[in-house]
């Protein structure tokens, strides 16, 4: 005889069916808690989004801090969920799978915005369905019991104390996370915009998606330079947060990206990761970031910094293929939306790495498998860059109109012509200059004496692409003289790669016997930081005495975060003079006023540079320009003009025209661009006089283009 409790019978499952019951209720039991356990995170972000509206007419900075929080939430959920399907092996930490996700999205509203499908609700549901796919993966994919994958929070902060090395490892990530704290604060209260690329037309995108669905701009320059992404990630913001909130994107969720990044880094032996990510969080929060525009900068880097750290994984040979093959495409195509000079970087980067795989193939790999997996990631790039296509097509009848001149002007452009001695010259004054770094060349210099293995393939590949696309950049941009303009252009890219040389340099160190190159490396690494901290204490001091003030500012800020002023409503008199539906001209200093939906709206932030299907026609007179204007079905022309605006006024250009021309051929882009300006405004001034004037206040006037003069 055999007791029915016997723990033979128990284990082999041979119990009673009496002995069943309790069993199955167990088992159900276990299960309804796993579900709990799953539905938290999802419960958790429900719950902020209803502070996050309470408090919005009441506590605006709060409300759109949350609403910050929990888009970067949405973002990490949504990576973390398809990491998880594609693999249930792979785990990168939130950094990387929070640009995971952040790459998604851009992907799947891109999508939307083909159908003009964008809006405040459509972004509200999809980040609020994150955190339900990744508790959907987790309970499907899962091969180890449910408590253990889904532990409740406090428990897994335990295990994390529990894994690291000692106190002061933490104290350090906890100061990392004050001053990355301190900086989305900081974020969140900035209320200082570009008084040309911002007001005349970045945060007018923003408003555009939401309100028509889509973007296209046609005559915008700062529109056809781009294909959108960073706009797209500002319409996330302004879905649940006012006007004036728009620098949460870029200075405060993307930063704290950032900062996962590099904290996330993994590294075998593991000792060699601590000082590495102190070194690269030290520099990540410590960069000299003064953003010029809402134009891509910190986006840019997270995105670059995310490809290094998927392609540096120590787990990059042995993931299946499809993981790094659909992530690497989604991340290329996302930084590609983001700026025109970002893909050549980005495309070479990713191309290089899998180039040095097929060339010299690790040890138990076939040249020809690392081959296809590279053209495989191509393919994925050009799937995933398709929405982008189409929408630049149906903007400016050009597919890659960032890469290709589409339908600039001849002659209206950056290219200038000067010696290589001056090309030199220039290319050394950005390259010791203190934006984003100081000490950038010390930190190439790192790159090249790190020595070439397996553990630094990623590291070289982002290398040679930085050095290349900061070279492009010094070609590209011979005209303009002026550093701290350019900076912002290669900002992302060189910011990734001194990150990313600290993180490998000290890596290295720990993980190769004989030093030499490493330890060479590392101490260059050392140097740059010391001499960073050193040269710009001063800057670094006033940095963060301004984020204490916006702390400061933060916590005391009541009520809405803007009221309505006389300027707003001088906009809304303006566009009331139009009949609805009507299309319009503009060329306005504040665009972002504008009703995108009362009327469709041609935003002309550079007048003359570009136009739908063909270049403008410049130069051929006022009546050209109406003929052109009539074919697209454009009655009325808005503008503003004069010495209030700060850059549509005649003295403004006529100044600039006027300057000699620079005898090293520096410095001649506006000089360059002030003609074509000019003959726009000659077009005005004759439409003033011979058509009718259906509003004029102040500095705004409105030209009805088919009625004559009275």
């Amino acid at each position: 005889m055999t007791d029915e409790s016997s723990p033979v019978l128990v284990a082999s499952g041979a119990a009673s069916p009496a002995g069943a019951r309790p069993a199955a209720r167990g088992l159900r039991s276990r299960g309804r808690e796993e579900l709990l356990q799953a539905a938290g995170p999802s419960v958790a972000w429900l719950a902020g989004l209803v502070v996050c509206l309470a408090l919005h007419s009441t506590r605006a900075y709060l409300s759109a801090a949350i609403w910050g929080l929990l888009l970067l939430a949405s973002f990490v959920s949504w990576g973390a969920a398809l990491v998880g399907a594609l693999s249930t092996e792979s785990r990168f930490g939130w950094g990387l799978e929070g640009s995971v996700g952040l790459a998604l999205s851009l992907f799947v509203f891109a999508d939307l915005a083909c159908v003009h499908m964008v809006s405040a609700p459509a972004v509200v549901m999809w980040s609020a369905a994150g955190p339900i796919a990744l508790a959907a993966v987790r309970l499907r994919t899962s091969r180890t019991p449910r408590a253990t994958v889904l532990r409740p929070p406090l428990q897994r902060a335990l295990t994390w104390l529990k894994r690291r090395p000692s106190l002061t490892v933490g104290l350090g990530l906890a100061v990392l996370g004050t001053m990355a704290a301190l900086q989305y604060v900081q974020a969140v209260a900035d209320t200082n915009f570009n008084i040309w690329d911002d007001n005349e037309a970045y945060r007018a995108f923003a408003r555009q998606l939401l309100e028509t669905g889509s973007i296209y701009d046609p005559f915008s320059y700062r529109r056809a330079s781009a294909y959108g992404g960073q706009s797209i990630g500002h319409a996330m913001v302004l879905a649940l947060a006012d006007r004036e909130r728009l620098h949460i994107f870029d200075g405060g969720i993307c930063l704290l990206l950032l900062l996962g990044l590099v904290t996330g880094f993994r590294s075998y032996p593991r000792a060699g990761a601590w000082p590495a990510i102190a070194t690269a969080g030290l520099f990540a929060l410590t960069l000299l970031f003064t953003p010029h525009n809402l134009a891509s900068e910190l986006s840019g880097a997270v995105f670059f910094l995310a490809l290094f750290r998927l392609l540096d994984d120590p787990h990059f040979r042995d993931a299946p293929p499809r993981l790094h093959t659909v992530l690497a495409g989604l991340m290329v195509a996302a930084v590609c939306s983001l700026r025109q000079n970002y893909m050549p970087m980005a495309v070479g980067f990713v191309g290089l790495h899998y180039l040095s795989l097929a060339a010299f193939p690790p040890a138990g790999t076939e040249r020809r498998a690392w081959l296809v997996h590279g053209a495989a990631v191509l393919g994925a790039v050009l799937v995933c860059i398709l929405p982008w296509v189409i929408l630049s097509i149906a903007s400016t009848g050009t597919p890659f109109f960032p890469v290709i001149r589409g339908n600039v002007f001849p002659g209206y452009g950056f290219v200038g012509r000067c010696s290589w001695a001056e090309f030199l010259r220039w290319a050394l004054a950005n390259l010791l200059y203190a934006y984003p770094l100081g000490t950038t060349s010390l930190l190439f210099l790192a790159g090249f004496l790190l020595p070439a293995n397996g553990r630094t393939r990623a590291l070289h590949a982002l290398l040679f692409s930085s050095v290349g696309g900061f070279a492009l950049m010094m070609y590209f941009f011979q005209g303009i003289d002026a550093a701290d303009s350019i900076g912002r252009y290669y900002f992302a890219f060189v910011v990734a790669y001194c990150i990313a040389v600290s993180l490998r340099a000290f890596a290295e160190v720990s993980a190769t016997r004989r030093a030499g190159g490493a330890l060479a490396a590392a101490a260059s690494v050392a140097v740059a930081l010391g001499l960073h901290l050193v040269a710009a204490r001063d800057t670094i001091r006033d940095v963060y005495q301004e984020r204490i003030t916006a702390l400061d500012a933060f916590v005391r800020q009541r009520g809405p975060g803007v009221r309505p002023t006389d300027v707003e409503g001088l906009y809304r008199r303006v566009q009331e003079s139009v009949p609805p539906g009507q299309s319009i001209l503009v060329m306005v200093d504040h665009a972002y006023f504008l009703d995108w939906r009362r009327n469709r709206l041609f935003l002309d932030d550079l007048p003359a540079s570009v136009a739908p299907g063909s270049v403008p026609p410049n130069f051929e007179g006022p009546e050209a320009l109406a003929k052109f204007l009539h074919g697209l079905g454009i009655r009325y022309v808005a503008y503003t003009w004069g010495p209030p605006s700060p850059e549509y006024q005649w003295e403004f250009w006529q100044h600039r025209f006027d300057l000699p021309p620079s005898p090293n051929g520096r410095g001649d882009f506006y000089k360059n661009t002030a003609r074509f300006e000019l003959d726009f405004f000659k077009a005005l001034l004759a439409f003033h006089s011979s058509r009718k004037i259906v509003f004029h206040e102040a500095e705004m006037t409105v030209l009805d283009l088919e009625t004559p003069a009275s």
